[in-house]
């Protein structure tokens, strides 16, 4: 798996907004492009099974999905733009939330 640094790094908000933050936190992955059917997602643990399963459904909704690895600084970098206000006009129906 590619390391990637997300210091800088333009995340896009609709990423954002196809994987809840509460979910982001488990799985120790972030979402940082989203781009029609491709997603790419930074974890700071690759062996951790909310990622896993994320990276799974994203998949099995037919996303392509290509993986980084990221410190645990670039996470919260990036789990930080949640905290910003996003502008939607509906909920989004792409969210992918994981069963427990």
């Amino acid at each position: 798996m590619p390391y990637i640094n997300l210091f800088g790094f333009p995340v896009e908000l609709s990423a954002l907004k196809l994987v809840p933050r509460e979910t982001a936190q488990k799985a120790e992955t972030a979402p940082f492009i989203f781009s029609e059917k491709q997603v790419r997602l930074g974890t700071a643990n690759p062996d951790n099974p909310g990622f896993k399963a994320l990276r799974e459904t994203l998949k099995k909704k037919g996303y392509s999905v290509k993986s980084y690895y990221i410190s645990k600084s670039s996470l919260r970098h990036i789990l930080g733009f949640y905290e910003n206000p996003i502008k939607e006009s509906a909920p989004s129906a792409a969210s992918v939330v994981l069963e427990e």
